[in-house]
């Protein structure tokens, strides 16, 4: 499989615990599940900000914000020293959420393709 960012062969690796393999990019942070795993739900770290508003945090990787999410908990357990780091340095809540259910908002197709 090559990486959609940066085109280069993504490598497969094994989560103990997990059946389907990841994909991924020696070259940048891409990271996926095998291409046919559905996704059922979503996990989303939020801070809550002093005045009670909630955002979800990124990680800065080069030029690109990563945003702290994730389709399976063993991603999201990947982040939670990140987020207890984000905690502390910035003195606000931090708080991991599922999100599960989908609803199709709109479908973005390639210009030029059929």
């Amino acid at each position: 499989m090559k990486c959609p960012n940066c085109k280069a062969e993504c490598e497969v690796s094994h989560i103990s615990g997990e059946e389907a393999p990841w994909y991924e990019c020696p070259n940048c942070p891409f990271r996926t599940k095998a291409p046919n795993e559905i996704i059922e739900q979503l996990f989303a770290f939020v801070v809550v900000e002093p005045n009670g508003s909630e955002g979800v945090p990124a990680i800065k990787h080069g030029q690109v914000l990563l945003p702290m999410i994730g389709a399976d908990m063993a991603r999201a357990e990947s982040m939670l020293g990140i987020a207890q780091t984000m905690a502390n340095n910035t003195r606000q809540e931090m708080r991991l959420y599922r999100f599960s259910g989908k609803e199709l908002m709109k479908i973005i197709s390639p210009k030029g393709v059929e």
